[in-house]
């Protein structure tokens, strides 16, 4: 066959031209989704989409949103492009509360997609789906009633009198960073509780186990990037077989699972952790619940009795539900914790009060047990009212499972991403009249009715939910109990956040720990 125009690099020239264009056409029409369905959107620039902050690695993905949803204030929803995938950003509690809870049958799954021959610890339950997630929900619930946490509370407390020696011996009203103080009472319980040892952190803070949680949490460009291909070319993350736990990290915490696992079979060793409760359902199928260890606001996932449904529990698959744990408690309840130290430093009415409950329930207990710190009600508020002004994770993601249509007539097909924006919502002055005063007692009576999101809420909830508001509440506790916390002048304003899931300071945030005389 002859030359056409009679120059061979003329005619790769015009073919190469041409399939370029066609695929810039066929990406341009991708960005014309949210214009033919008639949905407020923010335009998106080509292959980097409307959150160009994220996208540049600025602003996590949560407080990049955040603009927007003032910019469209109005609505009940909006559209976003991440990368050329067009994500509706539901903002309407009404909406909000179809898509986790009234309607979930139609949103019960995420838009992650994972690979676990290349990352086997990346099968847990914050990422499987569908039936897999359902049948592991069910699996798991047991572990995670008011009874079992009880069961576990014990190894908790261990840690909690750990921190309280700690600060014993260094607090000595001088300013003080606690986030690294309270990242290593987290590693104790999480090590303690998921993995089945106790490294001791809080005064050995060297020791691997704190380290390679540091290592894997430890912000970088290519972390960022990874999360932004995940939510924004999730189908490319899967082809290319990227590890997004690093071999080192992977190796360390499997192996460190399966020897405790192997060792609790053998030597015939039980142990009130989390670690036996999940040997218990390898071994037995199920983990067993008597009647009395369920609480009567409790909700216990319930499937069909006929079903015969199982899902297959392997060795691996229970170690991937214990780094899920390190993963959910590891930053999340540090700066919990460092939030609430520093709210209270600055809210001295709000730190009495609490202290003043704290006090009052320890000497009707005489100790803080797991019944006192469950009835430390003022308490839980402060929490409340911390994580809805600083949320521990700015945004939840939800794919639409079947088409689904929403009372006002949008549709959305099945395969449609969804973000629910919780930092927003929770700061939102026509849910939380005046929402930069920090007040507790807003909680006292206050119907979320979706407004209050830092767990979830539904069937995808949070499972952990119990176990870390009273991990957190026993630290608080411990702390109130012996220590005024007073505001530093060193910390920096107005605060910075890393462009992370977890939402952390850039910065530390400073407080000043005095003993409080007897």
């Amino acid at each position: 066959m002859g030359l056409i125009f009679g120059d061979w690099r003329v005619e790769v020239a015009l073919f190469s031209s041409a399939i370029l264009f066609y695929v810039y056409f066929k990406l341009s029409a991708l960005f014309r989704y949210f214009e033919e369905k008639n949905i407020p959107h923010k335009k998106g620039k080509f292959l980097i989409g409307t959150i160009l902050e994220q996208a540049s690695l600025k602003k996590s993905l949560g407080l990049s949103i955040d603009s927007h949803y003032w910019e469209i204030k109005n609505e009940k929803l909006f559209g976003i492009y991440l990368g050329i995938s067009p994500f509706i950003v539901v903002k309407d509690p009404e909406y909000i509360q179809r898509v986790l809870i009234s309607d979930f049958e139609y949103f019960h799954d995420r838009n992650f997609l994972i690979d676990e021959e290349t990352n086997p610890l990346e099968a847990h339950l914050f990422f499987l789906n569908g039936n897999r997630w359902r049948l592991l929900r069910h699996a798991l619930s047991p572990i995670f009633t008011s009874g079992k946490l009880r069961y576990m509370y014990p190894e908790m407390k261990k840690c909690s009198d750990l921190l309280m020696k700690h600060l014993d011996k260094v607090v000595d009203g001088k300013d003080v960073d606690m986030k690294d103080i309270f990242g290593r009472f987290a590693t104790d319980v999480i090590a303690s509780t998921a993995f089945g040892i106790e490294p001791e952190s809080i005064v050995n803070p060297d020791n691997k186990f704190r380290q390679m949680g540091k290592k894997f949490f430890k912000p970088s460009y290519y972390i960022y990037f990874l999360v932004f291909l995940r939510f924004s070319f999730p189908k490319l993350l899967m082809k290319l077989k990227i590890k997004t736990v690093p071999e080192d990290i992977d190796d360390f915490f499997t192996n460190l699972f399966l020897d405790v696992l192997e060792h609790r079979r053998k030597s015939g060793v039980a142990r009130k952790d989390f670690i036996q409760l999940l040997l218990q359902l390898k071994e037995k199928g199920a983990v067993t619940v008597d009647t009395k260890e369920i609480e009567q606001n409790e909700n216990i996932e319930k499937m069909d009795n006929e079903s015969s449904e199982k899902i297959e529990i392997t060795d691996l698959l229970l170690a991937a539900q214990s780094f899920v744990f390190l993963l959910a408690g590891f930053e999340t309840t540090s700066d919990c914790l460092n939030y609430v130290a520093f709210l209270l430093s600055k809210n001295k009415k709000v730190q009495d009060k609490a202290r003043e409950e704290v006090i009052k329930i320890k000497q009707k207990y005489g100790e803080f047990s797991y019944e006192a710190v469950k009835e430390m009600t003022y308490l839980e508020n402060v929490i409340h009212e911390t994580t809805r002004v600083f949320p521990p994770v700015p945004m939840l993601n939800r794919m639409c499972t079947k088409d689904y249509t929403f009372p006002d007539g949008t549709l959305l097909e099945k395969g449609s991403n969804i973000i629910i924006p919780i930092y927003s919502i929770q700061r939102d002055p026509d849910y939380y009249p005046q929402p930069d005063l920090f007040d507790p007692d807003r909680f006292n009576q206050h119907n979320s009715k979706a407004t209050w999101l830092p767990f979830g809420d539904g069937p995808r909830n949070c499972i952990g939910k119990r176990f870390a508001m009273v991990e957190v509440k026993t630290a608080l506790a411990t702390i109130l109990e012996k220590y005024y916390l007073e505001e530093s002048k060193l910390t920096k304003y107005p605060l910075e956040f890393a462009p992370t899931m977890p939402l952390t300071p850039v910065h530390p945030l400073w407080i000043k720990i005095a003993k409080i005389n007897s």
